[in-house]
């Protein structure tokens, strides 16, 4: 029911309110009535509460702005029937004039559980052309969850903006001519944002105010410092401990050190209630503003932004590494350096710190200085030196439990560093481990197969074999050392062994010897037939009609494999819920990228990928999707789906590689 008619329904059931007319109540009056209404909740009469509860009911979502108030309210009994009334009220979330694929994903939005609502929004945000613009905007009105209205407006000034001011201007106006008229923090927030794209310029001075008279910096200051001190400092490598008063050389500074990783909930939030943005959320926005700022040549502000809110971020080594890559992503590398002198204790202390300021200098063109901090970072945390270069014995006193420690936060640092896509420096903190372990050292052994994905994602096709190999043979004669791995879920050796075979037979295509390659890329399904890639590249491979044959019939077959895995997944998802949910997003992607990249049903292989995405939308999944868009020749949505996944992978080379192809066919088609 629109809300003008809810309004004067409501004046004639009870309502003490005279009777206005259609333009008047479409104003201020509605408001007012709503407002009156609301009182009227905690009305010592019953008559009066339920015609007012009933009354609110009726309007519906026009309600919600005033009703998210109200649960505020002093007076307990408004409280709580405001509450009632959010999480209750059966109301349409679309318009008419939204899309149809908007429509469909606002469908039932208020009945859905925290986490749906989150993947609705996030869907919203993926539309072409900003078609789910307007929902954003009335999901940051009338969201009941504050995290989710905040996120919602967040996606909204992080979409991408169109290149002519004219349309800058309409999406603009189309936030102002939505938004609801309060001040809570989102609003005001997406009021500012409107209005620079109307004007076409990114208001700095209008921005410093709003953060200035929202952020409180001499709140988060005091609490910064409670919170250094209600975590001491850890003792010193080779120093003692307060738990065992005794000395333990080597152990690894990263995973011995008792910080917090996730700060949510913690001291530095205690003032945060359910209206006001976290310090996380403060952040965010601050680091938006300061990309936007970037964005319209405004460096110099972008970089003082960064630097005058630098308490909102908290002094572990987890958020000061994310710092520091969202400063690199962003060109600030000077806000990087700032970070270092002013916490040059905890860069001293931790190898992801150290790497990030010497990605800065990189970054700033300070090779050598770069270099050498990348060397520091490097030695920090040594494994122990072996006898005369023998790896498999080693003159260390370490316990071994210490040693496998010391590596494995070793290997977390390589996989960070390839996240950053500083591979060299991945690269030589897996080999230090190689070299310093003995092979048969699950460690080693680990590290050997981090290092071979690390050479397949940058097409290192010999290495990667040349990697596995020693491995291979030494599981093959130690029974322990292969018991000891496969109990591990981060190995499997299967995969291992066909992994070496595939790109051994990758490597000799690569080399134009492609005979023996087939066989050998036939024994690499043959043995870990999960990995659709070898399939893929098997039916690139050319051959005789015998090879095609077999191709064809693997092809076939597989397809056929994956599609009833799909059948049997959604029958046990309908009984189990959502662990199962994630195993039939796995099998809906796999059927994706296989059939867009070989042949079959290519529009059902989209349909599957959308539908994938819909239960979990990482990076692989939205790859699989751009190459599905790809296969059916919609290179527009191919593109728009490939930068969606780099956003969350930007450094990824296969994602690189695929983003070239598109661009390359867009061009073609030019």
């Amino acid at each position: 029911m629109p809300l003008v008619a809810a309004l004067l329904l409501a004046t004639t059931v009870g309502s003490p309110f005279p009777d206005h007319s259609a333009t008047a109540l479409e104003t201020r009056a509605s408001r007012d009535l709503v407002g009156q209404l609301i009182e009227q909740l905690g009305s010592d009469s019953y008559a009066t509460r339920s015609r007012a509860k009933e009354s609110l009911q009726r309007i519906g979502l026009e309600a919600f702005d005033q009703l998210q108030s109200a649960q505020f309210h002093p007076d307990n009994e408004i409280a709580l029937t405001a509450r009632y009334l959010i999480t209750s009220l059966n109301v349409s979330w679309s318009k008419e004039s939204d899309t149809p694929e908007v429509r469909e994903t606002l469908d039932e939005y208020g009945g859905l559980s925290e986490l749906e609502r989150e993947r609705r929004i996030n869907r919203l945000h993926s539309f072409t052309q900003r078609s789910g613009l307007a929902a954003l905007v009335r999901i940051t009105n009338y969201e009941r969850t504050n995290r989710l209205k905040i996120l919602a407006a967040m996606l909204i000034m992080d979409q991408e903006l169109p290149d002519d001011a004219s349309s800058r201007a309409e999406q603009g106006n189309v936030i102002l001519n939505t938004l609801a008229n309060n001040e809570r923090p989102a609003t005001v927030w997406l009021r500012q944002y409107a209005q620079d794209l109307i004007n076409n310029h990114y208001q700095s001075a209008n921005w410093r105010k709003i953060l200035a008279e929202q952020i409180d910096l001499n709140s988060i200051r005091m609490q910064q410092a409670r919170t250094e001190n209600a975590f001491p400092k850890v003792a010193s490598e080779g120093s003692a401990t307060p738990e065992s008063g005794k000395s333990e050389p080597g152990r690894f500074d990263e995973l011995s050190k008792p910080e917090p990783d996730d700060l949510r909930g913690s001291i530095l939030d205690e003032a945060s209630t359910a209206e006001t943005p976290s310090r996380e959320e403060w952040l965010d926005l601050v680091r938006r503003c300061a990309m936007r700022a970037y964005q319209d040549d405004q460096q110099q502000e972008a970089i003082a932004l960064a630097i005058d809110y630098q308490e909102l971020i908290a002094p572990t080594t987890k958020e000061l590494t994310a710092a520091c890559s969202w400063a690199i992503d962003h060109q600030l590398h000077r806000f990087v350096l700032e970070l270092e002198q002013r916490h040059r204790e905890m860069f001293q202390k931790h190898p992801m710190l150290l790497y990030g300021a010497a990605e800065a200098l990189l970054v700033a063109g300070e090779t050598v200085k770069g270099d050498e901090r990348a060397t520091e970072a490097l030695k920090m945390n040594p494994l122990p030196e072996t006898d005369s270069g023998d790896a498999q014995s080693s003159s260390s006193e370490l316990d071994p439990r210490a040693i496998e420690e010391i590596a494995r936060g070793h290997r977390d640092i390589a996989t960070q560093l390839a996240d950053r896509g500083r591979f060299e420096w991945a690269e030589r903190e897996l080999r230090q481990i190689i070299d310093r372990l003995p092979i048969d050292s699950v460690s080693a052994a680990l590290a050997r197969s981090d290092l071979a994905i690390l050479f397949a994602d940058l097409e290192r096709h010999r290495e990667v074999a040349d990697t596995l190999t020693p491995l291979i043979d030494r599981l093959e004669k130690d029974a322990t050392l292969k018991q000891q791995l496969i109990r591990l879920s981060t190995f499997n050796y299967s995969f291992v062994i066909s992994n070496a075979q595939y790109h051994r037979a990758l490597a000799m295509i690569s080399e134009g010897d492609l005979e023996p390659a087939r066989p050998l890329l036939a024994q690499a399904f043959q043995r870990y037939p999960v990995n659709v890639d070898i399939l893929i590249s098997m039916h690139q491979l050319d051959g005789d009609e015998a090879w095609r044959n077999l191709v064809s019939r693997t092809l076939e077959m597989s397809i056929r494999q994956i599609e009833q895995s799909i059948q049997d997944v959604r029958e046990d998802a309908k009984r189990f819920g959502q662990p199962i949910r994630l195993e039939l997003g796995y099998q809906l992607n796999q059927y994706a990228w296989l059939v867009a990249n070989t042949e079959g049903n290519q529009e059902k292989a989209l349909k599957y990928s959308l539908e994938s995405l819909q239960i979990s939308n990482d990076s692989a999944k939205m790859d699989t999707c751009a190459r599905c868009y790809f296969a059916v020749g919609d290179f527009a949505n191919a593109m728009r789906m490939q930068q969606l996944a780099l956003k969350q992978s930007p450094y990824s080379p296969p994602l690189l590689r695929q983003l070239k192809l598109i661009e390359d066919a867009m061009e073609a088609g030019r």
